[in-house]
């Protein structure tokens, strides 16, 4: 039995189709919940500015959907429109160097060397030519380093063997002194369960 796709990727797959000419399957729940995400889409498309809260009562409100639902369903549309959003901001680059280039192409035509320059410098501000390339750190390289946990008393120093009660108080009397300057700290007391 082939394994079924989960709904947001069949929902998001399907996005703002026609439910006759749909080329998979979906049941009057799903197409349901289709057209609340194609609405609270829509809404975000038109109006980014809009918060998490304001879409998630939306779905709340219009749609009679729980809170934690809601915010689960915010969280699955986000993630679509973080894939729009960056594709936008992409193209938003793409034409700010196309109008520079643009620029420096009407300067050189009207052989204006001012403006060429200008038109240059800002693109190649923008594009950021103006700064060092940064090193590529190696990633895949960097080991973390590997701790293990240990009951050997003598990685802090202690040497082994058994001490007495006595021993064991001075070394704690002298590891606080080492380690804890404030005098604040108190002795923990060990209270046995009746």
């Amino acid at each position: 039995m082939p394994r079924k796709e989960p709904l947001a990727r069949k929902i998001f797959n399907n996005l703002y189709r026609n439910p006759d000419d749909l080329p998979v399957k979906f049941s009057d729940n799903e197409l349901g919940i289709k057209q609340m995400y194609e609405d609270a889409f829509a809404k975000w498309i038109t109006d980014p500015a809009l918060s998490d809260t304001h879409i998630t009562n939306l779905l709340i409100n219009e749609y009679g959907r729980s809170k934690t639902q809601a915010w689960r369903d915010v969280a699955i549309i986000k993630s679509v429109l973080g894939d729009i959003k960056n594709a936008d901001k992409e193209w938003q680059r793409y034409t700010v160097i196309s109008m520079l280039k643009e620029a420096y192409e009407l300067a050189k035509t009207k052989k204006d060397p001012k403006a060429m320059a200008m038109a240059a410098d800002k693109l190649g501000k923008y594009t950021k030519l103006d700064k060092d390339d940064l090193d590529d750190i190696p990633w895949d390289e960097i080991v973390p380093p590997s701790f293990e946990p240990s009951a050997d008393p003598q990685l802090l120093g202690i040497p082994d063997g058994h001490k007495s009660a006595e021993e064991v108080l001075e070394l704690k009397r002298k590891l606080k002194a080492k380690y804890i300057k404030s005098s604040s700290i108190t002795e923990a007391e060990i209270i046995e369960d009746e």
